[in-house]
């Protein structure tokens, strides 16, 4: 058995106080890290990959990238090794405790799966050109939906504008936050929202639950979006 030296003895000691005083520290070591958390029974820390530095790049190309089924080679490349430079220790990450599924929440994409159900869709009563829906939301996948505003993994429930031809007008059209801190697996939530009516012929909205900053539920393959035409 080999006995922790003093360096995994103060990365310990550092992980403790950053959990006690919810601060951030920049001079860390992502591989001291990784084996004070082993060593103390989690998991292998679980990082957050993400572009220090942003791409910045022309409207035009960013929507040929979401129109088109994958990147451009040349651009895929570059992406990748604009990545690669960037992998730092200045990365952000989460710990975790072995073989418990409360540990597992919505920034992990796999395990997002809901039935979305659209109980009642009106026109707003005294409000002109609006309209309100009602929905019950079910937690059906393996993760514990988190819903604090501001971090990564917020569940909320996303609203898009369609087109007659069934293409994007306004991907990011509305959003609105779950009433509840979380949301265990094999909960239910009830939202009750408010929308402008769509003002051209034709378009419609779909809604469809969001784990910011990590993916849609219909990305993941276990929830159906629901959609909603004017006068149906």
């Amino acid at each position: 058995m080999v006995e922790p030296g003093p360096h995994h003895s103060q990365t310990a000691q550092s992980l403790a106080e950053m959990a006690q005083f919810k601060v951030i520290e920049n001079d860390i070591v992502m591989a001291d890290i990784a084996a004070a958390a082993q060593q103390g029974g989690l998991i292998v820390p679980q990082i957050l990959v993400q572009l220090q530095i942003p791409w910045v790049v022309p409207f035009n190309r960013y929507q040929q990238w979401a129109d088109s089924p994958a990147l451009p080679e040349s651009d895929a490349a570059r992406l990748v090794a604009k990545l690669h430079r960037q992998l730092t220790d200045q990365q952000c990450f989460y710990l975790q405790k072995p073989g418990h599924a409360s540990s597992v929440d919505s920034r992990r994409s796999h395990a997002l799966a809901a039935k979305l159900q659209l109980q009642s869709a009106s026109p707003a009563a005294g409000a002109t050109g609006l309209a309100d829906f009602r929905f019950r939301i079910c937690n059906t996948g393996e993760a514990t939906w988190l819903c604090r505003a501001g971090i990564p993994g917020q569940v909320n429930l996303g609203c898009q504008l369609l087109g007659p031809d069934d293409s994007v007008v306004q991907l990011d059209f509305a959003r609105f936050p779950l009433e509840s801190p979380y949301v265990a697996p094999g909960s239910a939530v009830k939202i009750a929202v408010r929308v402008k009516r769509p003002e051209v012929a034709g378009e419609y909205y779909w809604f469809d639950l969001v784990a910011e900053q990590i993916a849609t539920f219909q990305q993941s393959g276990h929830c159906q979006p629901v959609d909603w035409h004017p006068g149906a």
